[in-house]
């Protein structure tokens, strides 16, 4: 665990037949600072002891002083010991321990202060358990080693910074590794994304996913995925395929919106009802959409004029 002391003052032969200096200490800010001190080396002669914690300015005047008169606890005795409970004392100024002795024989004592900070924490405990004291300790002094393990954290939190900040500016910021979903995210507000990224960066990726098999896969009740391109003439979905090897991909399911961008492969499945229909731009032209030789299709049947050239009244959604 953390030790409150902050420092310790030591010395020998030292004269305490009149009132003499020990240790000193100044206080490095506002707080609460005691000491513990031992005396050894004593005549074992019976011997009354006073002890005075002088309480100064930076200057050494006097603000106050904490003493005591106590006879040893037995007359043989060579040591003695006692401890003044931390006090207030302000930054720069400081604390002196006095020690006298009335055995005119205690001319050579040996002596020792340690100053600790009144408030400090120190749990030596946790729930009556010193285990988990000290577990705790190594998530807080940044050691770790040791994992927390809740049922449930929750953060009330009204900061427009975030709940939770989290920076690392040399590796990820959050690392996260499951057994079937290494991050699951649940949220019963309508209106509200369950997670919302966002980089207001001109050119910045705001969501970046890679897989080994699949890089991004999304499943829902009323659509697997919803994207728009919320800029002036924005781009719903770019992607960008990587034909280095065979193309075996296909696309299931159903598009919703315009699309713009070559297909390569091939389009299986019924096409449903054009809505909102609007009338060609210019007019149908055969030669641009007959087979030529060398194109990569084959007609399933005779090409028939007839059946695409557009007829009056007809209306068809431009591509």
């Amino acid at each position: 665990m953390a030790t409150p002391f902050v420092e310790l003052d030591s010395g020998s032969n030292l004269n305490i037949t009149t009132e003499q200096a020990t240790g000193s200490y100044t206080a490095p800010a506002d707080g609460l600072f005691g000491c513990d001190f031992r005396i050894s080396s004593m005549n074992n002669a019976a011997a009354t002891i006073t002890a005075r914690l002088a309480h100064t300015t930076s200057g050494n005047t006097l603000i106050r002083s904490f003493y005591f008169s106590l006879p040893k606890f037995a007359a043989t005795d060579t040591v003695f010991g006692w401890t003044f409970q931390p006090v207030p004392v302000k930054s720069g100024e400081k604390l002196v321990l006095y020690l006298q002795s009335t055995n005119a024989s205690d001319t050579a004592v040996t002596w020792q202060v340690d100053w600790f900070d009144g408030m400090a924490a120190d749990a030596v405990k946790v729930s009556g358990d010193i285990t988990a004291a000290d577990n705790f300790e190594t998530m807080l002094d940044g050691t770790g080693g040791k994992k927390l393990t809740l049922e449930q954290l929750r953060i009330n939190s009204t900061s427009a910074g975030g709940a939770i900040d989290i920076d690392n500016s040399s590796y990820s910021g959050v690392s996260i590794n499951g057994g079937t979903a290494a991050l699951l995210i649940e949220n019963d507000k309508t209106n509200f994304g369950a997670v919302q990224i966002y980089n207001a960066n001109a050119t910045g990726v705001a969501l970046s996913v890679t897989g080994g098999g699949v890089g991004f896969y999304a499943g829902g009740a009323a659509a697997g995925m919803s994207v728009q391109g919320t800029g002036v003439g924005g781009v719903g979905l770019i992607a960008t395929p990587n034909f280095a090897g065979e193309h075996t991909g296909s696309i299931v399911g159903d598009l919703i919106g315009n699309i713009v961008g070559d297909f390569i492969g091939d389009l299986s499945g019924s096409v449903g009802s054009v809505t909102d229909p609007v009338a060609l731009t210019e007019a149908y032209d055969p030669a641009k959409t007959a087979a030529q030789a060398g194109d990569a299709m084959t007609l399933t049947e005779a090409y028939d004029a007839a059946k695409t050239a557009a007829q009056p009244g007809d209306q068809t959604k431009e591509l």
